[in-house]
């Protein structure tokens, strides 16, 4: 099942949304953790973070799209030494035929199979105030929604225990509950500028908590997405000026991103909830089998203030 999943996880790459940041992000780490889990050599915490490094230090989509199929067969390979060697009177390509003729009849079956448990909802609202004044425009945006999905509990939520539990409904991990903007622009300012600041809030993504089955933490699957990252809040700034050259225009100006530097969370570690400390359970180890900045993921916070200059020329 597991061992089956993760050969033939390339599937999975045609479900991905490869324009939504979050969604693809967070299939290519669920991938990565589920590899993590099953024990071979080198797949661990370390080859993870890796990974999600190089993935969040990429911005064009057919490059994110090779890390991904790299990383597969990364993966892929290093299973079947894995397993290959541990059978005995299977090698290694017996093994690798074994596992996709597995998965090929479990894809036919599913294929022809259609499964009316599980299904999913999505509802919310759109509200938006717009003031256009002789000098200020004021616009505020708000939009309130939750995206819910309801099937039946992973196999190991309950452990070897057979329990006749019903649906479990659960926020899906890219439902963002409140989305809030406020803009003010200006094309009076003294001196003549033009101004823009723009607000932003909105709520953090939902992740499946871990809890500690005796000394070691595991994912909470009875509790999926039960808890929330930290919101996003952060502020941009445009300012501009315009000159007349003649018949034509020329304008300079500057965009101000992260107005205050304060980078938000994009990713947390499930058992803190925070994105600088894993916890307790992780860190014992810090200063004895790993450096004291091992757990230092810029990656999982957005970008430092980052400031844009542009000249724009409209001939006539």
């Amino acid at each position: 099942t597991r061992v089956v999943r993760a050969i033939v996880e390339k599937v999975p790459q045609g479900m991905i949304i490869w324009d939504d940041a979050n969604q693809s992000f967070t299939s290519f780490q669920r991938m990565l953790r589920d590899a993590e889990k099953i024990g071979i050599d080198k797949i661990d915490d370390a080859f993870v973070e890796s990974k999600l490094g190089a993935w969040t230090n990429t911005k064009n989509t057919n490059d994110l799209m090779k890390l991904f199929d790299e990383t597969v067969n990364e993966i892929n390979g290093r299973m079947v030494n894995h397993f290959g060697e541990r059978m005995e009177g299977v090698n290694k390509r017996q093994l690798t035929q074994i596992l996709q003729r597995q998965w090929k009849a479990g894809d036919s079956a599913l294929k022809n199979k259609a499964k009316n448990g599980d299904f999913g909802t999505a509802v919310g609202f759109d509200f938006s105030l717009e003031n256009r004044g002789r000098i200020l425009n004021t616009m505020i945006q708000y939009t309130y929604s939750t995206a819910k999905a309801s099937s039946e509990y992973d196999a190991a939520a309950f452990g070897a225990i057979e329990v006749d539990a019903p649906q479990l409904e659960t926020l899906m991990p890219y439902d963002r509950t409140l989305d809030l903007t406020m803009s003010i622009f200006s094309t009076k300012l003294p001196w003549g500028l033009n101004g823009g600041l723009t607000a932003f809030f909105q709520s953090g993504e939902p992740y499946t908590p871990l809890k500690f089955n005796g000394d070691k933490p595991e994912e909470d699957l009875q509790n999926k997405y039960s808890k929330r990252a930290p919101a996003m809040i952060t502020m941009d700034l445009s300012l501009s000026k315009e000159f007349e050259v003649g018949d034509n225009m020329l304008m300079f100006g500057m965009n101000i991103f992260n107005l205050f530097d304060k980078p938000y969370p994009f990713s947390v570690y499930p058992l803190t909830g925070r994105s600088d400390r894993p916890g307790e359970y992780y860190e014992k180890n810090i200063g004895k089998e790993l450096s004291g900045s091992y757990y230092d993921r810029p990656w999982y916070y957005s970008n430092n203030r980052e400031i844009n200059f542009f000249v724009r020329i409209d001939i006539n």
